[in-house]
């Protein structure tokens, strides 16, 4: 179709060419429409001479059409293409858009008398000069061409017609998938609404469940707690032995006069009180000096309560009682140290099972290693005659006790603790006990 229309364009513009510049043309054209506008005048006139007049106006008559005729056809010839032109690149567009069979159906009824007026265009622009001006004569456009411009025109129309309803079509389903979409879209603000409602709802339970599990937290912890100190707890309560040392220390000075207590030892036992950090006082206590020892101790742990001094201890019952045991005693200085500092035990180590099995020596120092590493600051005295009694066959016995002591003492002066043990020992081993301590000896009395 294209090659055709090019070929007829071609043969239109040879003949633009070939009538450039021949005014006589177009001067025929204007005389002829005067003429034949005056036609009726000319007529009236024939009527009065018939005879004469009739043949040579006739005659003139069909040349004037003839030229007239002439001049219209390429008119319409032009205007004919243009519109062709137009019809295609529309059509064009059409098929690229809506590729149906209706579509190409309408368009190849819009081709074929496109073909026949682009046939009969060639043909009339490649005759000679004559037989033009016979064809504007015998065949003029209403004649021959006119039927095949117009059915050109309502084939376009036909499908520019299709294509304005498809286009109504397509418009049709956007607004249905815009409606679909628009009630789509409420349904999901729907959905989310209600979610959001529920997540208020949940959040609003959430914060009250939190507000309960913080306000239940403290209390398992102290419920915790309680059961590790029941299961820490000794045989004899280290109050009940201080309490009944008290008594006993009172009722003997009542009975005999009062004596100062060595020199040294107090200066010593002065400057562990008074120096800052943490430190180790080993107190040797010499023979038949127990008694003595008893009110030492007594005395000091009733010092630091007065200043309001946090102390934990562990005394000798007076009255005797179980065999004791290094177990026992590091279990009544935890026991005492959790007392003193409730949350020594972080949440992992609330494990009351684990209190309540059986475990080595070794065990349990460990776990005093640990609870004596996070106490700030305490006075710690020890008085274990009981133990050192126990234990008097067993040379290893005495260097372990106080290496333990010294240890707990350098790994808080090591985090920036004060802790200050007294240590009283029995018997003359220990001396050969490695680091820094301060050391006396308790005479006999």
């Amino acid at each position: 179709m294209q090659d055709i229309q090019a070929l007829v364009d071609q043969a239109k513009a040879h003949y633009d060419r070939a009538q450039d510049g021949k005014k006589i043309w177009k001067w025929l054209d204007k005389v002829s429409a005067r003429i034949i506008f005056y036609g009726r005048v000319l007529d009236a006139l024939a009527q009065h001479h018939p005879e004469y007049v009739a043949l040579a106006w006739g005659t003139l008559k069909f040349v004037l059409m003839g030229i007239l005729n002439h001049g219209r056809l390429v008119q319409e010839f032009s205007q004919a293409l243009i519109q062709i032109g137009d019809a295609l690149r529309l059509t064009k567009e059409t098929a690229e858009l809506y590729q149906t069979d209706d579509v190409r159906d309408a368009i190849s009824r819009l081709y074929a008398p496109i073909l026949v007026f682009f046939q009969q265009a060639l043909r009339w622009y490649n005759r000679s000069r004559v037989g033009r001006a016979l064809s504007a004569v015998f065949s003029p456009y209403e004649l021959k061409y006119k039927d095949t411009v117009e059915q050109i025109q309502r084939c376009a129309k036909a499908v520019n017609d299709m294509a304005a309803a498809k286009s109504r079509a397509e418009i049709r389903d956007i607004h249905i998938s815009l409606e679909m979409m628009r009630r789509e879209t409420a349904q999901l603000k729907e959905t989310v609404d209600g979610t959001l409602k529920v997540a208020t709802c949940n959040k609003t339970i959430s914060e009250r469940i939190h507000i309960d599990v913080q306000d239940m937290l403290p209390r398992t912890r102290d419920i915790q707690l309680s059961h590790i100190l029941d299961a820490l707890k000794p045989q004899i309560c280290p109050h009940d032995t201080f309490h009944t040392l008290q008594s006993i220390v009172k009722r003997s000075r009542s009975t005999k006069l009062p004596e100062a207590e060595p020199k040294n030892v107090l200066q010593t036992l002065n400057r562990w009180l008074t120096k800052e950090g943490s430190s180790l006082f080993l107190l040797r206590i010499g023979p038949r000096a127990e008694a003595k020892a008893r009110e030492l101790t007594t005395d000091i742990i009733s010092l630091l309560q007065a200043k309001k001094l946090k102390v934990i201890w562990r005394l000798s019952p007076p009255h005797g009682g179980s065999v004791p045991s290094l177990t026992e005693v590091l279990k009544v200085l935890i026991h005492q140290a959790l007392l003193v500092e409730p949350f020594l035990l972080e949440r992992g180590d609330l494990n009351v099972a684990k209190f309540r099995s059986t475990h080595t020596d070794a065990e349990w120092a460990s776990l005093c290693r640990t609870i004596f590493a996070r106490l700030p600051k305490c006075y710690v005295i020890i008085e274990t005659h009981d133990l050192f009694q126990a234990n008097a066959d067993n040379d290893q016995f005495l260097p372990n006790f106080l290496k333990l002591f010294q240890e707990l003492a350098c790994q808080a002066a090591s985090n920036g603790h004060s802790l200050k043990f007294l240590v009283l020992c029995y018997g003359s081993g220990g001396s050969d006990v490695a680091g820094t301590y301060i050391s006396c000896i308790l005479p006999m009395r």
